[in-house]
């Protein structure tokens, strides 16, 4: 009968369903037990909070399905099969979640009633050690890599701000955006503190809309997290861009094929790209001293820090697998390397430590 092949292929649907639970609930296991001893840090708390939505998704869907095993509600049962296919398809979503900010992210807790007060403790999370008290370290190799790793501020300017937000407009279909009035301080404080909150986005595009340059300049120093559009009709603004390559001008009475053209430029200018960075110099000179200062000192600006001591194919091979362990895939160096690739939009920092 073609209503009992459609409950099969509903039953099918929640199998996997259940089979995707399954995977996430021994990631959750593994911190549940330290809830009451921690303090989750915002990323935490919103992979949890991702959970307990999709869960209560599953849940209520569930409950049809029980009907419709029951010869109840029988005309629903092929929109609960596309619920199963969503279900899965967040739950999947999830898992990618918790692998990538969660499981071999920065998970910052301290440890209650242990002998020494402050003790940060990791759940299954290797950490880049502390760099040493007494390094003095050399301050433009730290600015040069803070340089290299600062996200991108794009500018645009024009004469009319109206064909300016319109323009703005077309980039907001393409990506998630936060539209700030940087028209003065203080509209621009006003902005921020009504869409801006704790748990910002790294994958989030800030647009400083009719800025004044003074106003903007100022915000850039306070701001380091996320790429930043600016746009003006002052053509100074333009100073403020990463580089040359960054500050774009939209011309009067633009054509769509100009307009099209523009639109593609900047929104490469505002990929994050991967960055290759070398530090050489000879043994005990401070290579991994100044890696783990910078780190230290820019924690905030990446999602995820990893470090791999790769002095010898066994120590890369054996961090590639302590990595696998801890995001819940399988432990071939193959796999892992596509696993980052990716989870790269996430921005994930590996540090590479090299013998000379």
């Amino acid at each position: 009968m073609v209503f009992g092949k459609e409950i099969k292929e509903c039953k099918e649907e929640w199998e996997k369903a259940k089979e995707a639970l399954i995977e996430i609930e021994s990631m959750m296991a593994q911190f549940q037990s330290h809830q009451k001893a921690l303090t989750p840090s915002p990323i935490v708390q919103r992979a949890f909070q991702k959970v307990e939505h999709c869960l209560q998704q599953v849940r209520e869907a569930s409950k049809v399905y029980l009907d419709i095993n029951k010869l109840r509600k029988m005309a629903q049962r092929n929109a609960l099969k596309n619920e199963a296919v969503s279900c899965v398809a967040s739950i999947n979503n999830i898992q990618q979640y918790f692998q990538t900010y969660m499981i071999f992210g920065i998970w910052e807790a301290t440890i209650s009633k242990q002998p020494d007060e402050g003790q940060v403790m990791t759940l299954n999370v290797l950490r880049c050690p502390t760099p040493a008290a007494y390094f003095i370290g050399r301050e433009d190799t730290l600015k040069a890599l803070e340089k290299i790793f600062t996200v991108p501020v794009v500018t645009i300017s024009g004469p009319d701000q109206k064909v300016l937000d319109e323009f703005v407009r077309h980039l907001h279909k393409k990506q998630s955006t936060i539209l700030l009035d940087a028209t003065s301080a203080d509209t621009l404080a006003k902005s921020v503190a009504d869409k801006i909150t704790q748990n910002e986005s790294a994958d989030i595009l800030l647009v400083l809309q009719n800025a004044q340059v003074s106003v903007a300049e100022e915000y850039l120093h306070t701001h380091s997290s996320t790429p930043i559009l600016i746009s003006s009709t002052q053509p100074a603004i333009s100073s403020l861009a990463s580089s040359t390559a960054c500050a774009f001008e939209l011309p009067d009475h633009a054509d769509q094929q100009v307009v099209k053209k523009l639109l593609n430029s900047i929104k490469e200018a505002l990929d994050p790209r991967q960055h290759v960075v070398t530090i050489v110099a000879n043994g005990g000179a401070g290579k991994t001293q100044a890696v783990l200062k910078f780190v230290s000192k820019n924690k905030s600006r990446f999602s995820n820090i990893w470090l791999f001591d790769a002095t010898s194919n066994q120590t890369l091979t054996s961090n590639f697998k302590e990595l696998a362990k801890a995001a819940g895939i399988d432990d071939d160096v193959k796999n892992v390397r596509d696993f980052l690739a990716r989870s790269f939009s996430r921005i994930i920092f590996l540090v590479a430590i090299m013998a000379m």
